[in-house]
């Protein structure tokens, strides 16, 4: 058993395997006990960029593209994820799809759920990778 909570538009905001009783009730926030794992609940919605195991990725300006695996342990067919503001709906298949990134030009990518009611962009599921211009 987990508690989700949620902000007041309904995103989920944070996720724990204690009860979080101390929620902000101020902020209109609310909580919700799940009965699953952190384990299972976090497997929910996950990016990676391989080989790196972090949320930032800085790298500088190369002539390749970069494959961020999105991953979900719910049967779906399709996730909608969020790159830089605009929505791209990702293929599923096993449990996995990908979003291809263009790394010749310096800029963010900023990489969440498109959808924050049903998928939390804490922990695994946000990821910014920097291009970084050449010095």
């Amino acid at each position: 058993m987990i508690t989700v909570i949620r902000d007041k538009n309904g995103f989920i905001k944070t996720y724990s395997a204690s009860p979080l009783e101390a929620y902000n009730v101020m902020l209109d926030e609310t909580s919700e006990l799940v009965d699953t794992t952190m384990v299972e609940y976090a497997s929910r919605f996950k990016l990676s960029l391989p080989p790196f195991d972090q949320s930032y990725v800085p790298l500088h300006v190369i002539d390749l593209d970069a494959e961020v695996i999105v991953q979900t342990n719910l049967k779906l067919n399709t996730i909608d994820v969020s790159v830089n503001g605009v929505v791209e709906s990702v293929p599923i298949k096993d449990g996995q799809g990908k979003i291809i990134l263009d790394l010749g030009t310096p800029g963010k990518y900023i990489i969440q759920p498109a959808d924050r009611t049903k998928f939390c962009a804490a922990g695994c599921g946000y990821l910014v990778v920097e291009v970084l211009p050449n010095e």
